[in-house]
């Protein structure tokens, strides 16, 4: 039983350290892009078009789907 708790202690550790690089990876792409364009408005209207793009690739494979 204490062998299980710490088997599943070290999965739930590593589901949060690779969660963290995910989130980590983004936040730097975006500082990254940011330091690039140098304009705010530019950066917002660049995370829309990627957000509308996901969007519409979920809604194409949702229709597919059903």
């Amino acid at each position: 039983m204490k062998i299980q708790m710490h088997v599943f202690n070290f999965i739930n550790y590593t589901n949060i350290m690779t969660y963290y690089l995910k989130v980590f990876s983004i936040v730097k792409w975006f500082i990254e892009v940011y330091i690039r364009i140098g304009n705010y408005q530019e950066l917002i209207n660049i995370i829309y078009r990627q957000v509308d793009k996901f969007l519409l690739i979920r809604k194409a494979t949702e229709s597919t789907t059903t």
